[in-house]
């Protein structure tokens, strides 16, 4: 009995083992391929909340980009778009794309609190797919990415980050 528990022992962890291994080496090939796929901004395409297809031909040309991905009931979110909304003027020149899986009514009543529904420059898109999430390989809420105005990845922010470091990112180029 307690020779093929020698045997079965070993060979349990080095199955476990190899596992592992092979788990954590596809995790960093697939973080490799996302962060080559995301230089530019990627092709996409989304529903706004209105209902009405938004991808990459409905961004401007030649202008910052910053996508925020976020949950209506993240506090750091909120606070997030209400430092946004304070400084609102600073980012006249930029486009701003918040993106979530809610519902198109959740996201809706939230940018009506925040009074972000009458800007050019700033778009609500519902993610109904969880698309955002796997292109740009993003876990948390908020999660920010920025582009310059030539679409091509500055930053990619996990978490509450301050306003004076994304509008250095965007003015810097």
């Amino acid at each position: 009995m307690k020779k093929p528990l020698k045997i079965f022992l070993p060979l349990t962890v080095l199955i476990l083992l190899s596992f592992l291994i092979t788990k954590i080496i596809f995790r960093i090939n697939h973080k490799n391929e996302v962060t080559k796929n995301i230089k530019k901004i990627p092709e996409f395409s989304f529903e706004d909340i209105n209902g009405v297809l938004f991808n990459n031909h409905n961004l401007k040309k030649n202008t910052p980009t910053i996508f925020l991905y976020f949950n209506t009931e993240c506090e750091f979110c909120n606070t997030e778009v209400e430092i946004i909304k304070k400084n609102i003027e600073q980012f006249k020149n930029t486009q701003l794309i918040f993106i979530s899986f809610e519902s198109p009514l959740k996201i809706k009543k939230f940018a009506e609190n925040y009074q972000l529904l009458n800007h050019d420059n700033i778009h609500f898109i519902y993610d109904k797919q969880v698309v955002f999430s796997k292109t740009f390989d993003v876990k948390a809420f908020p999660t920010i990415v920025i582009y310059n105005n030539q679409q091509q990845l500055l930053e990619k922010i996990k978490g509450q980050v301050k306003i004076d470091h994304i509008l250095k990112k965007i003015n810097k180029q």
